[in-house]
């Protein structure tokens, strides 16, 4: 029972992550920091315009962050909720097995969903 439940969870944690597009976001962190690094080494932009970009693109990457943290603390929260119904899910997700096995389904669940959704 244990195992099914993995697998329906994983399958929903996976959906969560498509549909509030996740990569998209974790993208946008990744464009803001290549900015900041660029702004940072750049010997042609001024300390002062430094000053004024800096705390705008801190913002950026705060905002991405606390949408990152809210999707993942919403996954937590599905997991622990099953959890506190099925004792033994938490055993199996903590353990190595359940580990790997939560990886195989939402890697393939993800593969076969590519495969089948175009």
């Amino acid at each position: 029972m244990s195992h099914i439940l993995l697998l329906v969870l994983c399958l929903i944690s996976v959906e969560v992550l498509i549909s509030t597009k996740f990569m998209l976001i974790f993208d946008g962190i990744i464009r803001i920091i290549k900015r900041v690094i660029f702004v940072l080494i750049s010997k042609n932009i001024s300390d002062h315009w430094k000053e004024k970009i800096l705390p705008i693109y801190a913002l950026g990457i705060m905002k991405y962050s606390l949408q990152i943290f809210i999707i993942l603390m919403l996954i937590l929260l599905i997991f622990t909720i099953a959890g506190f119904f099925y004792n033994d899910l938490l055993l199996l997700i903590m353990s190595l097995n359940g580990a790997i096995e939560a990886a195989v389904f939402s890697i393939g669940y993800m593969y076969l969903r590519n495969s089948f959704v175009k």
